[in-house]
């Protein structure tokens, strides 16, 4: 029997879903269950019926996670889906007590960067931590 985890090594892969589309439920949760805050995870709303397509991402037991904790889990998930999936355009993270919507158009602004352009994890989370959150949600 073989199989994947999404524990451990799960994360070296998560660019296998490079090119994905909003409306393949399975890649788009595939995605967020290797990001940060998994385990809080609780719900996906896909929106796809009219454009610009997105998404609403709840999380459960995140009231005891800090602003800065809830910031940075954001954008860093943010980065990632908008990597990702090619035709993402917001996300709404909900953290119970916050909600954080991010657009792709900001984000690469943000960045100085396509997202879709970028090929590789290792790549990805060297723009996040060079540029960090600090400033991106006072604009």
């Amino acid at each position: 029997m073989s199989g994947c985890s999404l524990k451990g090594n799960a994360s070296e892969t998560i660019f296998q879903y490079k090119d994905s589309y909003i409306g393949d439920t399975s890649a788009v949760a595939g995605i967020i269950k290797q990001l940060r805050s998994n385990e809080q995870f609780e719900k996906l709303s896909l929106e796809t019926k009219n454009k610009p397509y997105g998404m609403v991402v709840d999380y459960k037991e995140s009231r005891s996670m800090s602003e800065k904790n809830m910031e940075e889990t954001a954008l860093y998930n943010a980065a990632f889906i908008f990597a990702l999936i090619k035709n993402a355009n917001w996300i709404t993270f909900d953290f119970e007590i916050q909600k954080y919507t991010i657009t792709k158009e900001k984000l690469e602004k943000w960045y100085g960067k396509p997202l879709g352009k970028i090929s590789g994890e290792k790549e990805l989370k060297s723009i996040y931590n060079q540029k960090g959150v600090k400033g991106f949600f006072e604009n």
